[in-house]
């Protein structure tokens, strides 16, 4: 039985960055997943996820520069681009919760931002239409994180700090005791001091905790431009005021198109139904968007791409001891910006298999829930 230190389940982003977390702490790390990532099995399937910097849900902005500071590290350590800079406009009313939370956020924060007037905005971006009574937050260092680029970096960095991966190895077992963990596969079996969990909408099944956890089926397409264009700037379009509807939201993709989505749609899934069939229904919400918000885009799309989002019922995140194992960590609810915060999440669940707790832990633990 192969021993280590710590075995992180899952390698997307939250278990690949936690591998390089604890690697870059001098454990002896083994990283195992049931497919191959990056893969269109889970919540990171595509080739982009928006990185703006302001946030409407609360998270400390001292995250943020974290998070970003820890993807360029990255970048540099792998000589790869993660973070390409596209800048963002997020569109609204005063009045919205979301735009409204967001310009609060920025106005706290350390960052560089424009309060444009629609006027001013489709001047600076031509082909985008906002509405007379709208405004526009404008962030020139607004980022998108190239997918494969990151999660790949991320296992390059850490093998290089003498951590493994066994990719392709679905676990069959585990079990936790005082003296340690003991994982099995088909494949082989092993031990280790501690155990870290973080395989996103597979929570629920593996862990088997009843969590406040709901997975919901997230539909993106990929629209080709009407006529050539620069990079365009990502973009997010608040629901009015009174809505507690999630954003609309597109970016630039590496491949010249503009993927464009719209978040928080309802459709609660179970893991094992998630295809990557689209109906008719799902693609007319999202041409509706194009049509009205985006016409440099052609309405039919060149592809669409199926994940899923797994969310805490609160909309943050899930990081914490198991409640019944003090050496299982656990960490779930990736939901739409877990990636965005990826790197810096790892170094969060790194913390606490060191038994390190911060104000900052407090917020995402389990306690916060009657039945934890």
């Amino acid at each position: 039985m192969r021993e280590y230190d710590v075995i992180v389940v899952g390698s997307g982003v939250w278990g690949a960055a936690t591998t390089w977390a604890l690697a870059k702490r001098g454990y002896r790390v083994l990283g195992l997943d049931q497919y191959l990532p990056p893969h269109n099995k889970g919540s990171h399937g595509g080739e982009t996820r928006l990185a703006r910097l302001s946030n409407s849900s609360g998270e400390p902005i001292q995250l943020t520069i974290e998070t970003l500071d820890l993807w360029r590290a990255l970048g540099r350590e792998v000589d790869q681009q993660i973070l390409l800079e596209t800048g963002t406009m997020f569109v609204g009313q005063a009045g919205s919760r979301w735009f409204d939370s967001t310009l609060e956020n920025l106005a706290e924060s350390p960052f560089d931002y424009e309060l444009e007037t629609p006027a001013k905005a489709m001047e600076r971006i031509a082909g985008v239409k906002i509405m007379p009574n709208e405004s526009v937050i404008w962030e020139p260092a607004g980022n998108v994180i190239l997918v494969e680029s990151a999660i790949k970096g991320l296992h390059l960095a850490a093998r290089r700090l003498g951590a493994e991966f066994e990719f392709n190895r679905a676990v069959t077992d585990w079990t936790a005791s005082p003296r340690g963990v003991k994982v099995a596969t088909v494949e082989s079996k092993y031990r280790a001091q501690k155990l870290v969990i973080a395989v996103g909408a597979f929570s629920e099944t593996f862990l088997g905790l009843n969590l406040p956890l709901i997975v919901e089926r997230q539909v993106v397409f990929n629209f080709p431009m009407i006529r050539d264009s620069h990079v365009l700037p990502s973009f997010y379009f608040a629901a009015p005021p009174g809505s507690e509807a999630a954003p609309s939201y597109g970016c630039s993709e590496p491949d010249g198109t503009y993927k464009v989505s719209i978040a928080g749609t309802g459709n609660c899934i179970s893991p094992d139904e998630m295809t990557q069939n689209v109906t008719h229904a799902e693609l007319e919400r999202v041409q509706d968007v194009v049509m009205e918000r985006l016409p440099i885009l052609d309405k039919e799309p060149t592809k669409s791409m199926v994940c899923m989002w797994s969310e805490v019922s609160d909309g943050s995140w899930l990081l914490d001891k198991h409640p019944s194992y003090n050496n299982v960590i656990v960490g779930a609810g990736c939901n739409g910006r877990g990636f965005r915060y990826g790197a810096v999440i790892g170094e969060m669940l790194a913390d606490l298999v060191e038994e390190k707790g911060s104000s900052v832990l407090n917020m995402f633990g389990m306690k916060r829930f009657d039945d934890y």
